[in-house]
């Protein structure tokens, strides 16, 4: 179980990092997949007009497989209550419980974050009629064990708060609840509009989007608080390139950290006024923020790599550290129209 606890934590501090304008983002690099396992070999040696990227049979290989690894654990995300299956979904946290969402409303679960320990509490919030409040069960006895997949499992007996009544419930995660990310995509004629964090499910939606809605030639970043999976966000940018998608922040947009990545990634990049694009460090490589790292630490690879491929051998790198370095990693940078202009994030 050490090991799942582990990485359910470093996933946690992932998604505690990604931020808003209330919040600072943290794209960070201590994820489930170290990014640096994407090599400078992955960048295109020559860009055409049309700024196609080349990535290899190899990576596209490791990448598919990451993928269907990555749904494989998704599936295994249950909530089970009063007989019945439901799949659930990552809504929010703080340092003691994490909200999953389901069909029937919120369940709420206890974990220690900080201890890498889970707690045997679990509460329902279920979605009542219009003119009634929800109705909410506490747990009676819960049990923590671990499966055969390497699942936390809580389990056991919640009772209804007005009712008295009983009901079984049993409850199925692992690190895919966090490293999906919580990313929507919504088509409206030619434009697919994105909101929440990034991660392995946003991969899978751009795919989706780009096989079967020919339609759409722009992605709208419409509120992107940044990547908890820096490994599968870049190659998600990737996607978005070789589709030769506009990106697009519309007034009153926000795109942080990871969101960033993605924005770079069109062939034409608007921000409208009053749009936000906010930069800062990833955290942390060796228990050292970007912004602390030498200029030619391995470390800063992949991602150097990744903005040489949207913007070009000389920009792409200048604009890379100029991120690491215009905020800590517990800030947020927003940048101005000039440096926008700068660094060429804006093609009109």
């Amino acid at each position: 179980m050490k090991k799942l606890l582990a990485a359910l934590t470093v996933a946690m501090f992932a998604l505690q990092g990604c931020g808003s304008s209330n919040e600072s983002s943290v794209n960070t690099q201590s994820q489930k997949k170290d990014p640096q396992a994407i090599t400078t070999d992955e960048a295109s040696d020559n860009q055409s007009d049309e700024r196609s990227v080349d990535v290899s049979a190899e990576v596209a290989a490791e990448v598919s497989e990451y993928i269907e690894q990555f749904k494989h654990r998704r599936d295994q995300l249950v909530l089970v209550f009063d007989g019945s299956q439901y799949p659930i979904e990552f809504v929010a946290n703080n340092d003691k419980q994490m909200s999953i969402g389901f069909e029937l409303g919120i369940a709420v679960i206890g974990f220690d974050f900080d201890q890498q320990e889970p707690i045997a509490s679990l509460v329902l919030a279920l979605d009542a009629t219009t003119n009634e409040p929800p109705s909410f069960l506490i747990s009676n006895q819960i049990e923590i064990t671990e499966d055969d997949q390497e699942n936390l499992v809580y389990s056991g007996t919640v009772v209804e708060q007005n009712s008295g009544a009983m009901y079984l419930v049993k409850l199925t995660f692992n690190e895919a609840l966090l490293y999906g990310g919580t990313s929507k995509v919504k088509i409206e004629q030619d434009k697919a509009i994105l909101k929440g964090s990034l991660g392995a499910n946003t991969y899978i939606q751009m795919q989706q989007l780009i096989t079967h809605h020919p339609e759409v030639t722009t992605l709208v970043l419409k509120d992107v608080e940044g990547s908890v999976d820096d490994y599968i966000n870049m190659h998600t940018g990737r996607l978005i390139r070789a589709a030769q998608l506009t990106t697009q922040i519309p007034s009153h947009g926000e795109a942080y950290s990871g969101g960033v990545d993605l924005f770079t990634a069109g062939v034409r990049r608007i921000v409208e006024p009053r749009g936000i694009v906010g930069v800062h460090s990833w955290c942390c490589h060796n228990g050292k923020a970007a912004n602390e790292l030498s200029k030619d630490d391995p470390a800063h690879a992949a991602q150097v790599a990744y903005f040489r491929e949207m913007l070009g051998d000389e920009l792409g790198p200048q604009f890379y550290f100029f991120t690491i370095n215009a905020a800590n990693a517990d800030e947020i940078h927003e940048m101005s129209e000039a440096q926008l202009t700068k660094y060429k994030l804006t093609t009109e």
